[in-house]
């Protein structure tokens, strides 16, 4: 007797592979992108690594507890991509989702962040301590946040 194979999903192999092909081109990008003015961008990266003379400011990373806060909600959120790729579609619902909250825990830690603090011309120039914001908002919390974009 002569046995045959059929097979009962034709090119799902392809699409599968294909939807994981295009989920691993995704990346949520935190912080400051290259979407915003490139002033803003400057500002932040001197707040963030120091000036270049190491003078003034001194470094101040919002950034690094904003990415610990979403690193859940991020495994979270691949896994399930993972998974609508696994059935041959692409569900982009969860990472874009990840990138609007990753984009709000910035602008928490911004609002939050304290140390190192101003200096005392500085807290009387803007009447508060709040190093990484500006009177009214300022710059660096106003051009921060998170997208959903193809991977460099």
């Amino acid at each position: 007797m002569k046995s045959t194979l059929t097979r009962k999903n034709p090119g799902a192999t392809a699409r599968i592979n294909a939807q994981f092909l295009a989920l691993a081109r995704l990346e949520v990008a935190q912080g400051w992108t290259d979407q915003q003015d490139p002033d803003d961008v400057t500002i932040a990266a001197i707040n963030y690594f120091e000036s270049e003379d190491g003078a003034h400011p001194p470094p101040r990373d919002a950034l690094a507890p904003a990415v610990e806060t979403t690193k859940d909600a991020a495994i979270r959120a691949g896994i399930a991509a993972g998974r609508s790729a696994n059935r041959g579609a692409l569900d982009k619902s969860g990472l874009e989702t990840l990138a609007k909250d990753a984009g709000e825990n910035l602008k928490s830690e911004i609002r939050a962040f304290d140390s190192p603090g101003n200096a005392r011309s500085t807290i009387a120039a803007k009447g508060f301590n709040n190093p990484l914001i500006g009177v009214g908002g300022g710059r660096i919390l106003d051009s921060a946040g998170a997208i959903l974009r193809d991977r460099r």
